[in-house]
C-alpha cells in the first residue's frame, strides 16, 4: 500500500515539473543577433528606496536570451510580514510593455 501511494506521489510529481506554466513551455528562439543587450532600470522615486536593473543579452550561438535581475533597496525581513506576489495573476499592461 505504502508503495503504491509514494509512486503514485511520485510519476504526479513527474507529470506536474513537465509543463512550465498553463500556456505550456516558451517557444525556443533562434537566428538572434549574437551579444546583442537591452536593459531596463528602475526609476527613482521619492517613495520607495527598491531600485534596480534587468538586462537581457542574446547569446552567441543566436539561441534564448541570458538573464540578469539585480534588485536592491528592500526593506529588512525583519519588517515583515510582506504580502506574497501572485504570478498567475495577470498584469496586461505590464505585458504590453516588456522587450
Amino acid at each position: 500500500m505504502k508503495a503504491s501511494v509514494i509512486a503514485s506521489s511520485l510519476l504526479s510529481a513527474v507529470a506536474l515539473a513537465q509543463t512550465t506554466g498553463q500556456l505550456g513551455d516558451a517557444a525556443v528562439v533562434n537566428n538572434n543577433p549574437a551579444g546583442v543587450s537591452y536593459q531596463a532600470v528602475l526609476p527613482e522615486r521619492a517613495n520607495t528606496n527598491i531600485r534596480g536593473q534587468i538586462t537581457g543579452t542574446s547569446n552567441a550561438n543566436g539561441t534564448g536570451v541570458q538573464w540578469n535581475l539585480n534588485f536592491f533597496g528592500f526593506p529588512s525581513a525583519a519588517l515583515g510580514p510582506f504580502s506574497k506576489s501572485d504570478s498567475s495573476i495577470q498584469h496586461p499592461a505590464l505585458c504590453a510593455t516588456s522587450f
